[in-house]
């Protein structure tokens, strides 16, 4: 089970969950899926970019 909580610094919850040998985050999901839907649904990848934490978030393909 992943362990769940609200982030005081964000409007995204924190989670963590095992990916193969590593630990991944609710952010780093994100941004892979932000990566990965500019090259076959670029419409969408705004979408996502506008989900993360301002810090997070990009103005353009520059990942």
């Amino acid at each position: 089970m992943s362990k769940q909580y609200w982030s005081s610094r964000a409007a995204t919850p924190t989670s963590a969950f095992p990916s193969n040998d590593e630990t991944g985050t609710t952010v780093s999901l994100l941004i892979l899926t932000r990566y990965s839907l500019r090259s076959c649904a670029p419409e969408l990848a705004g979408r996502v970019n506008h989900a993360l934490p301002s810090r997070y978030q990009t103005s353009g393909p520059s990942d």
